[in-house]
């Protein structure tokens, strides 16, 4: 097979890194024909390099000094990061219901009769604010506990 290899140096136009100098290769194999462009990547990657350590500051050992054990390290803590985001939703929900549950029964009543009191009364108030109340204005919480109980006994068992 003929191979005819020509290597032609030129300045490239600017780049965000500013004038890059590449080397295009003409490559011949039979009747195709193609250009292949190799470009310099020392400052890319010394940059691409310290994102990477400068995001892993903090992290023991060698995976804040390394590149490929902080690489590493960064692609686990940004998936427990991301994963931990959709956790600490359920558990500020888990939070709230224990908070509401404290303030009901400090009314008299537990936090599943309170819930659905407050769905027959037709009150809409979210579990966040609830345990807010419960926290910060007990007397609020006080009324619309008292406001759930009263629709429970209203309604026939």
């Amino acid at each position: 097979m003929n191979q005819a290899l020509e290597c032609l140096v030129c300045l490239s136009g600017r780049s965000a890194m500013g004038f890059v100098r590449s080397t295009t290769f003409r490559r011949t194999l039979g009747k195709k024909e193609w250009n292949v462009t190799r470009v310099k990547r020392g400052v890319t990657k010394r940059r691409r390099h310290k994102k990477v350590l400068s995001m892993t500051k903090g992290h023991q050992g060698v995976r804040h000094t390394l590149y490929r054990r902080a690489h590493e390290s960064l692609i686990h803590a940004l998936q427990y990061a991301y994963a931990h985001r959709k956790e600490k939703k359920g558990d500020m929900r888990r939070l709230w219901n224990i908070r509401i549950n404290a303030g009901a029964h400090a009314n008299g009543t537990t936090y599943s009769k309170m819930i659905h009191g407050l769905k027959l009364a037709g009150v809409d108030i979210n579990r966040k604010m609830l345990a807010d109340l419960a926290i910060r204005d007990p007397e609020a919480f006080g009324k619309i506990a008292e406001q759930a109980k009263s629709q429970l006994e209203a309604v026939p068992a």
